[in-house]
């Protein structure tokens, strides 16, 4: 037999059903029979009218019971499990009555799969005879890993033309995925990473756009046109400022925001909706391990940027976890990019030589990472922070 089963998200409040129970001495003795419960009260005329009620009173749960087919059969329906109830017997029910039994939908949870019904019985007369509220658990479909391989995604890189994202879009490349490489500025070397991508089987299309900025992104999803991105990869970051925090200005926080906080932000608005929509997306966010421990001094805007990105991803990963959208982070620690030049050297190997692997590492080998937080291994990895340090930060 097929069974019309209701998803929780289905279901609002103010949902009812009635259904109308007519209680005869047949009815009585089923449930007597049923229960074991032959209390005289219920099913012996002559007691029944030397006590205070003047008569036979039906059992009281035989009208809960009908609850269970309220809930069972109609509301939620087939597939839901009754956990509780609470009742109040307001007016003895008498063979010869008829009862309407409603029960309404007054809250719900969705995350819990678990419907709270308000239940009211009423005779003929519109007396009401009993009261309660149950609690009802419904049948949640048993979600199965859903994945999908590298070569048949499409993935957006955000600040892609050099260094650490060129790294992270070639080895996707590598993999046969669809590519669109974020750049603002950098043409050439956008077309240099292009280029290097031809002998790989994967293609790498240029997205140009300032993601900082509302314009830039809608260029850039102009470029992206129709495509369903499956994946997206912060990682643009400019103009490192490497000073104390009162040699900083608000315009250098400001800065770090736009790319740690705006620019995602726009993003995600726009592409969000489709991996919603498909149940399928990966983010991955490329953070610092300046962000995980005690940061470096003069590194307080830069901090505060990756400290943005962090909070955003994780609650991405907490509050769309459901559509089989896993948001993860990496954090690597100082890597030899353009975004570091300024950073004297003296730092550098001062950081290497506090690093057990005495050495800092390779873009590589980060990129190598980046994308198996998207592979189907990874589809179980959800708000986590892959700290790749070496060994000199351990969490």
């Amino acid at each position: 037999m097929a069974y019309s089963i209701k998803k929780i998200e289905e279901i609002r409040i103010g949902d009812n059903y009635t259904i109308v129970i007519n209680i005869t001495k047949e009815l009585v003795k089923q449930f007597a029979k049923l229960t074991g419960d032959y209390n005289p009260l219920h099913t012996d005329d002559e007691f029944a009218k030397g006590t205070p009620f003047s008569g036979v009173v039906a059992h009281g749960m035989l009208t809960g019971t009908f609850v269970s087919t309220l809930i069972g059969m109609h509301l939620p329906g087939p597939g839901s499990l009754w956990l509780s109830q609470k009742y109040d017997f307001l007016v003895p029910v008498r063979i010869g009555d008829t009862l309407s039994l409603q029960g309404e939908v007054i809250r719900k949870s969705d995350s819990q799969g678990i419907v709270f019904i308000k239940v009211e019985a009423k005779n003929q007369n519109g007396v009401i005879t009993l009261q309660g509220e149950g609690k009802v658990k419904i049948t949640m479909e048993v979600k199965k890993m859903q994945s999908k391989e590298i070569k048949n995604c499409n993935i957006l890189i955000t600040g892609a033309s050099r260094g650490l994202g060129a790294a992270i879009a070639l080895r996707f490349a590598k993999d046969g995925a669809n590519v669109f490489l974020n750049y603002n500025s950098s043409h050439d070397s956008a077309l240099e990473v292009q280029k290097q991508a031809e002998s790989l089987d994967g293609t790498i299309k240029l997205a140009q756009g300032n993601i900082t900025t509302e314009e830039g992104v809608n260029r850039v999803l102009k470029t992206i046109d129709k495509a369903v991105i499956d994946t997206v990869v912060f990682n643009a970051f400019a103009n490192l400022k490497q000073a104390a925090f009162l040699e900083q200005d608000l315009e250098d926080f400001e800065h770090s925001l736009d790319y740690g906080m705006r620019s995602p932000v726009r993003v995600l608005k726009a592409l969000l909706p489709m991996m919603i929509e498909q149940k399928y997306g990966r983010i991955v966010s490329i953070l610092s391990t300046y962000a995980c421990s005690v940061p470096p001094a003069g590194f307080s805007s830069y901090v505060v940027n990756k400290k943005a990105l962090e909070a955003i991803t994780k609650s991405i990963a907490v509050e769309y976890g459901k559509y089989n959208i896993c948001a993860n982070m990496i954090s690597p620690n100082m890597l030899r990019t353009d975004l570091t030049a300024a950073v004297p050297e003296r730092m550098k190997q001062l950081l290497e030589a506090q690093t057990p692997l005495k050495r800092l590492a390779e873009l590589e080998e980060i990129a190598e990472n980046v994308v198996h937080l998207c592979a189907p291994a990874s589809s179980y990895v959800n708000g986590h922070n892959l700290v790749l340090s070496g060994g000199s930060t351990i969490v």
